[in-house]
């Protein structure tokens, strides 16, 4: 399968052309911190995001290029079309998308701030585009040792949906 990156865009999650979904829990990442640089995973209450759930990530921050995969949401894709609960970022099949994912990443956990982007790709020559926000968690207040990640669809080929929500 090839992945080939046409642009991806960094996002506002608070403007008016962000997804609503993104601006929702970035919302909510805000409100938990409470004028902290970053809240702690142990705040996060899954029940008050369990609109989201689908579609978002947990990951443990295990080195500045390695992010593995606490959660992976049920109804999120990917170009391999499995859940990576347990693998790392690098275990993605296609190397430009795995990259791709670890640079984001890695990004929010060295600001040790939120990002959020829309991605627009081909995967094997089809429209393969997404926007995400990542939120970077953190137990001592300093150092990012979790990131919580939401994805929203926006063109997507059939052949790698997990499920068709």
């Amino acid at each position: 399968m090839s992945f080939k990156l046409i642009k991806d865009t960094r996002l506002d999650p608070g403007s008016a052309t962000a997804p609503p979904q993104l601006a929702e829990l970035h919302a909510y990442w805000d409100k938990l911190r409470a004028g902290r640089a970053m809240p702690p995973r142990a705040e996060v209450d899954p029940a008050a995001i369990a609109s989201h759930l689908r579609r978002v990530h947990l990951l443990s921050v295990e080195g500045p290029q390695t992010f593995r995969f606490r959660i992976y949401g049920g109804g999120v894709t990917n170009p391999d079309a499995v859940d990576m609960t347990g693998r790392t970022t690098m275990d993605y099949s296609i190397p430009g998308f795995s990259s791709l994912v670890t640079r984001h990443l890695a990004e929010c956990a060295a600001a040790a701030k939120p990002i959020a982007y829309e991605v627009i790709a081909r995967l094997d020559g089809e429209p393969y585009e997404y926007a995400f926000i990542a939120l970077p968690l953190s137990d001592n207040g300093r150092d990012v040792n979790m990131l919580l990640v939401r994805s929203v669809r926006i063109t997507i080929p059939d052949k790698v949906r997990r499920w068709q929500t």
